[in-house]
């Protein structure tokens, strides 16, 4: 949550040959295919330690609970190294189906090729994460890490993401080509939670004012779900890979935590999640992501001219900038901390709310 980019598959660059007549080709294709499952599984475990050191980056500024405890990333870099176990695995098997069963000119050979380049790339991108989240658990024990090499990190690591989410939509398309129907929801470039889209659009400042607005009478989640109507979200806190963030970033003994989809359009989809702790809201976060080629764009643009001056109005006090947060902070009153941030580079926004009292 990597931050989470839509990839569009790219069709038409590889043509297909008809295997079926040779002997084991099909079986070698099908092999190949549950290869590529196996490494679909390690890159959403990759995914959701990415979304675990960005996208909740807010909790490194802020003294707050939940959404912004302490993170374990000594379990980070464990599931890092856990996850290239995996990836080194699936390389082997792919080299050995290659060398060993693999006519040369078929679909078999072209998908060997590029899920061994897929596997290779994400490898990279997953070693360098690994290496960030080392650093991250040193510095958490006391060994220093200065800003300077922390952005250097940052920068060597996001580099690779491009180079396997391009080869991961070439292999996707090449997928959907040898088996129809093959991640339908989904491709092997840097996979995006599964909307599952409510029947009605909500208004990303339309969630934000009305969370705001009604936050001291909000006790219950179902109160959530009843303002803002249950016609505009889709409950998705018992889905694996929300299931997988909380196993690594698990909410406090007490708090009622839950996860919601929404959309705003066809190319802004969004998500929310919040705690409830003895009866009220103590923490929310909503986050608005901008699909496509231009999504970064688009989300830096809704930033600048839109959200700013919604934020600025609805609370009506002064923001301060946290260079570190690429955003802004604010006590809102009424016993509130509000903070509206633009990752760089990310094609999302996010608002977070929190009870002062849990600050």
């Amino acid at each position: 949550m990597a931050t989470q980019r839509s990839i569009q598959p790219v069709t038409g660059i590889f043509e297909v040959s008809d295997e079926r007549s040779e002997p084991g080709g099909r079986e070698v294709v099908e092999s190949l295919i549950s290869v590529a499952f196996a490494v679909n599984k390690a890159l959403q475990r990759y995914i959701v330690v990415h979304d675990a050191v960005f996208k909740f980056s807010l909790r490194k500024i802020l003294p707050l609970p939940f959404f912004f405890k302490p993170i374990d990333y000594g379990a980070l870099w464990r599931e890092t190294e856990s996850v290239l176990a995996d990836l080194a695995a699936a390389q082997s098997e792919v080299e050995t189906l290659a060398t060993s069963h693999v006519a040369p000119g078929g679909e078999a050979e072209q998908l060997s090729a590029c899920l061994r380049e897929y596997i290779a790339a994400l490898q990279r991108t997953v070693e360098m994460l690994a290496t960030l989240c080392q650093r991250l658990f040193k510095k958490s024990q006391g060994e220093p890490l200065s800003w300077c090499e922390y952005n250097d990190l940052c920068d060597t690591y996001t580099a690779t993401i491009p180079v396997y989410t391009q080869v991961g939509a070439r292999l996707s398309a090449l997928l959907r080509k040898v088996e129809p129907g093959f991640f339908t929801e989904q491709t092997m470039g840097q996979i995006n939670m599964r909307q599952y889209d409510p029947k009605l659009n909500l208004s990303f400042c339309e969630l934000i004012s009305e969370i705001l607005l009604h936050y001291r009478t909000l006790e219950v989640p179902d109160d959530i779900v009843a303002l803002l109507g249950r016609s505009r979200l889709t409950d998705i806190t018992d889905l694996p890979q929300s299931q997988m963030v909380d196993a690594l970033i698990p909410p406090p003994e007490g708090f009622t935590q839950r996860t919601y989809q929404f959309k705003e359009s066809g190319s802004r989809r969004g998500v929310f999640d919040f705690a409830f702790h003895e009866g009220r809201l103590v923490n929310f976060r909503g986050q608005l992501f901008f699909l496509g080629w231009l999504g970064s764009m688009r989300a830096a643009v809704f930033y600048s001219t839109r959200l700013r001056a919604f934020m600025h109005r609805i609370i009506g006090t002064e923001f301060h900038y946290e260079a570190r947060l690429h955003g802004f902070v604010t006590n809102a009153g009424n016993g509130l901390l509000v903070a509206f941030c633009r990752p760089r580079g990310e094609p999302y926004v996010s608002v977070y709310i929190t009870d002062e009292a849990y600050a």
